[in-house]
């Protein structure tokens, strides 16, 4: 399985942007956030261009962090 988001506008990294963890794992959840972040693995933040496409893998770890200003939008496609 994969999955595509594209960015409908520039996003700014006050909107909340995606966040992603580079390492692969069986178990997900609650558990591996601990064991990544006790790791010390840094997580790289994604500021897409308005039509950028990221393309990733179902074992990609990602989220999003919080939404700093709420000015900035996030408007983007699944």
């Amino acid at each position: 399985m994969c999955a595509a988001w594209i960015a409908l506008e520039d996003i700014h990294p006050d909107s909340g942007p995606l966040m992603r963890y580079q390492v692969v794992a069986e178990k997900y959840g609650p558990f591996i956030a601990r064991v990544v972040e006790s790791a010390g693995i840094p997580r790289q933040i994604f500021l897409p261009k308005n039509g950028d496409v990221l393309i990733w893998h179902a074992n990609l770890i990602h989220g999003s962090i919080p939404r700093n200003d709420m000015q900035h939008t996030r408007r983007s496609l699944v």
